[in-house]
């Protein structure tokens, strides 16, 4: 059966069905909702600049007018009665109403004088009571604004003109459709009865030919301040009745400049986006198609559908050959479980994971089986396992888990290796064939002693018995009592019970369990002293140290010098401490009785140098690379070679690391100190205090502080304190005591002599300086007006 198979497929379909599905939608509505955002900021774009353009036209026959209205020869004229004998004054005036024509393409333009009873068309004077369209003009008057646009449209007036009639006045009549600007004489706001106008009026074309039609972005129209397609046909007026009334009621509700709404007319969905104009509340008014719009989402939709496919097909193909892959190792165990059971023909009908499950059921029986029987052999195998760990043939992940697995001691503060070794047996009752069966009796005694939860299994290696003692917690002092106590205990039970002096050697407490192989040698070490100590000994490896006096002795000749030259290497002087290397290496390398202890001494040196870089925070890698550079320096063997590699290796990028962090922390204490200077420069500023606030030495401070300001910190406070001064005394009125004291000077006359000591005069000469240098500017700059 391979019902996993199929349950591993379907599942890897629908892992890599799904999210394709899901993205393919989403890019589908993300991609399309994009194309309509686009097509809406599209037309607003449109929308905002054709209502630049209208207003800009506007605007220029509205300053057109307004510079005509306001000229001498307007206002003398308005002023008078005008009669056919002023037809010089006539003709200026139709001149200067014929040069409106630049502005923009005008059909009329009218000058009305109601108090005076006569009106100006393009060529001719003619009386108030003789124009056609008199109550149109009288409309207008009786408005409360001065200056207005009319939208609607004028028609030829049904009142005719006498035949034969020479005044061009007779033509007033306006076939085309246009807009009117009034113009009131004079301007005034609120009034309905003025003493005249001027009517201009723009053929709407100019206007319409700025409103775009097109099918991507739809058809633009306007909509004066009452709600009226001005611009549009009938047709229009008609199609677009519906939209309008929403377009008023958006803006009603909302009362927003400008938005956008989806509708429908005439069975076709539309999207509208209108802008109302703060100049003259007209609405600017965009239609367009959404089917136009969605026809690109359309061919994204496809490309979409046909990428989801792909990738579909491609899902499949994947899971087929992957979940067969994946199966391969089910496939195999279901094997391997088939062949170890004879019951095959039962076996055929399971399904593979509970024929699986079956098979390590009894696998973990087995071993249940096998743990019992290796139970017997534990003692073996943790014996085994501490010789490995002495013998360095273990790695630290395998000493964690094997440590945990033999239910030694887990946790500890502090380690220590017991070595004992049987003395002399010249004057005992044993032989020396006897020593093997008395060290297995020896470890006997130290496995009885010593208590499980504070020891690890003792082992003999190599003639001697070792066994690797754990403190839980406590100091390396009273690891180090209670190793004597045991010590002195397992020597008096060997005696009382073997007749038998041994002594015993005792490592360093250390806490790395990976370290008990030094920890090994070191207690050999502490043993090959009995010799010259006596037999029955408990020897400890610092023992050793102790005596040895001579070698101490020339340690403790080069002690100072590496003092010196760690201490001059945080210091960060290269110079200094290569001079320093030089009498260390000198005094190492040139006297034959330090030949032996060299190399130690020169490894003891680098330790001592990199120790530098740890407590810096340094990483060590970036000083040395691993243990080849080590190897190097090993194989090093002239005085030249020590010191090329001591300086170039590790002296000179160790120098270069801290010279650049001093360098940093002197620019940001200095920064610190000039930016409380800046803030508290009115109040009692000392080095002192400043040092406490950010922590450092006041002398340490104040040479930071000259070095990367280039002046002391008194120095620097009181030239900051005179630029204060110079600023009040050029932007206030107070006093110059008040100054002085707000400056923190005890007495005026010593604000007045730091003053004129570093501007050559006094803080009133400043000052009347400063007033006389002002009321001067001030003087030309009236005389050139």
């Amino acid at each position: 059966m391979r019902n996993y198979w199929i349950k591993l497929l379907v599942f890897c379909l629908l892992l890599g069905a799904v999210p394709t599905l899901f993205i393919g939608l989403f890019s589908y509505i993300t991609a399309s909702q994009d194309v309509k955002d686009k097509v809406q900021a599209a037309n607003m774009l449109v929308l905002q600049q054709t209502e630049m353009q209208v207003e800009q036209m506007l605007h220029t026959l509205e300053d057109s007018v307004t510079q005509f209205a306001n000229t001498a020869l307007v206002q003398e004229a308005f002023h008078q009665s005008l009669t056919n004998e002023d037809f010089i004054t006539v003709r200026k005036l139709t001149n200067e109403m014929a040069n409106l024509r630049s502005s923009a393409d005008i059909k009329d333009t009218y000058i009305i004088q109601f108090e005076k009873e006569w009106a100006i068309h393009f060529a001719a004077l003619r009386k108030l009571q003789e124009l056609p369209n008199l109550d149109e003009f009288e409309a207008y008057a009786s408005e409360s604004k001065g200056l207005m646009w009319n939208t609607r449209a004028k028609t030829q007036p049904a009142a005719q003109t006498e035949p034969g009639s020479d005044n061009s006045m007779d033509a007033l009549e306006v076939p085309e459709e246009t807009i009117s600007l009034i113009y009131k004489l004079p301007l005034l706001a609120g009034t309905d009865k003025p003493e005249g106008m001027i009517v201009v009026r723009v053929m709407s074309d100019e206007i319409r030919r700025v409103l775009t039609k097109s099918k991507e972005l739809g058809n633009s129209y306007i909509l004066d301040a009452s709600g009226q397609m001005f611009l549009s046909s009938a047709s229009e007026k008609r199609e677009y009745a519906e939209i309008n009334h929403a377009i008023r009621e958006q803006i009603s509700d909302t009362s927003s400049s400008s938005g956008f709404f989806n509708t429908k007319s005439g069975g076709q969905k539309l999207g509208v986006s209108y802008r109302v104009s703060n100049y003259n509340d007209w609405v600017y008014v965009s239609v367009s198609s959404i089917a136009a719009v969605t026809k690109e989402s359309q061919s994204i939709g496809l490309m979409t559908i046909a990428v989801c496919v792909s990738i579909l097909l491609l899902v499949a193909a994947i899971s087929y050959f992957g979940s067969q892959r994946m199966y391969k190792p089910i496939r195999y165990l279901t094997q391997l479980t088939r062949e170890a059971n004879e019951e095959s023909d039962m076996m055929e009908q399971k399904d593979d994971l509970v024929l699986i499950q079956e098979g390590i059921q009894a696998l973990a029986s087995t071993k249940s089986k096998l743990k019992h029987v290796m139970q017997g052999q534990i003692r073996h195998l943790r014996e085994f396992f501490v010789i490995k760990l002495f013998t360095g043939q273990l790695s630290e992940e395998e000493l964690i888990q094997r440590t945990d697995m033999y239910g030694f001691p887990r946790e500890w503060e502090h380690l220590l290796v017991f070595a004992i070794q049987i003395d002399d047996l010249s004057y005992t009752r044993y032989a020396d064939e006897d020593r093997e069966l008395l060290l297995f009796a020896l470890n006997n005694i130290v496995e009885e002693l010593l208590p499980p939860d504070r020891r690890f299994s003792p082992v003999l290696l190599g003639g001697t018995q070792i066994t690797l003692i754990a403190n839980p917690e406590g100091s390396k002092e009273e690891i180090l009592n209670y190793a004597a106590e045991q010590a002195e205990m397992i020597q008096a039970k060997a005696m009382e019970y073997l007749q038998l002096q041994i002594s015993i050697g005792v490592s360093r407490p250390f806490h790395n369990i990976a370290d008990a192989v030094i920890a090994y040698g070191e207690s050999l070490e502490a043993l090959r002293c009995r010799n010259s100590l006596g037999s029955g000994m408990i020897v400890r490896v610092e023992e050793i140290d102790k005596r040895a006096s001579g070698e101490t002795a020339v340690y403790g000749h080069l002690k100072p010098l590496e003092e010196q030259m760690v201490h001059s290497l945080r210091e960060a002087d290269l110079e200094k401490t290569i001079g320093m290397l030089d009498q260390y290496l000198s005094a190492v390398l040139h006297k034959n009785s330090y030949v032996k202890e060299r190399r130690i001494l020169l490894l003891q040196l680098m330790m001592r140098i990199l120790q530098i870089v740890q407590e810096q925070g340094i990483p060590v890698h970036k000083i040395i690379e691993g243990e080849k550079t080590i190897e190097r320096f090993l194989k090093l063997q002239t005085h030249e070679e020590i010191r090329s590699w001591f300086e170039h290796r590790l002296l000179t990028p160790i120098a270069s690391i801290l010279q650049e962090r001093q360098e940093s922390q002197f620019v940001s204490a200095a920064e610190k100190i000039v930016s409380i200077i800046h803030e508290r420069y009115d109040q009692e500023l000392t080095l002192e205090a400043i040092a406490a606030e950010l922590h450092f030495h006041p002398v340490y401070l104040g040479r930071v502080f000259k070095k990367e300001v280039g002046r002391t910190f008194s120095d620097y406070v009181s030239e900051f304190r005179m630029k204060m001064a110079k600023h009040m005394l050029e932007t206030t009125n107070m006093k110059i005591s008040e100054i002085g004291e707000k400056l923190r000077y005890k007495n005026i006359s010593a604000f007045i002599r730091a003053f004129r000591k570093m501007y050559g005069s006094t803080p009133g000469q400043y000052r009347e300086e400063r007033s006389s240098s002002r009321m001067d500017t001030e003087g030309k700059s009236v005389d050139h007006a």
